[in-house]
């Protein structure tokens, strides 16, 4: 049985990251899995996006999302932006199911940058396998983003680039 996978993608400029996302989805249609990316971030318009095979449906979500979930304010504000980010939810929750309208028959959905991906949690259906790849050392991760070991428990599967961040 051939595969259906989501891969939710924070950014896309030019780089190593990027063309392993370019090598895996190429690959997966190759091979006759039917795959999906949801942007949900900054795509730089660059040679590498024209690498993508044309049967790899795409779809762009608002950056809007990102800004109201990153801000702290205090106070009215906090909790009116609060509001925003919940109405935005179900808003970004309807429009990725209005491009996928058999979302719930996906596989996989692979959270591809390092767990980065915040509308990624919101998409889950029970009978998906949650899946992070990870791009580096998960002790650099662990530092850097504050990615804790819980959250990394939550994903059914976990992709290492080497057999050192594996062990990690």
């Amino acid at each position: 049985m051939k595969n259906k996978i989501i891969f939710f993608v924070k950014d896309f400029i030019v780089g190593g990251v990027e063309q392993v996302l370019v090598t895996a989805v190429n690959t997966l249609v190759e091979n006759g899995d039917e795959v999906v990316i949801v942007w949900t971030g900054y795509v730089e318009d660059n040679f590498m996006l024209g690498q993508i095979d044309s049967r790899v449906k795409q779809i762009y979500t608002s950056k809007i999302w990102h800004l109201v979930g990153s801000a702290k304010p205090k106070g009215k504000l906090a909790k009116f932006l609060w509001h925003t980010k919940q109405n935005l939810n179900l808003f970004m929750l309807r429009f990725i199911k209005k491009h996928i309208p058999d979302f719930s028959s996906y596989n996989y959905l692979i959270d591809f940058k390092n767990g980065s991906s915040k509308i990624f949690n919101i998409c889950i259906e029970k009978n998906q396998k949650k899946v992070v790849w990870i791009h580096g050392a998960f002790s650099r991760f662990n530092k850097k983003n504050k990615f804790k070991t819980y959250k990394l428990n939550s994903f059914d599967k976990i992709v290492c680039l080497t057999e050192s961040f594996k062990r990690q």
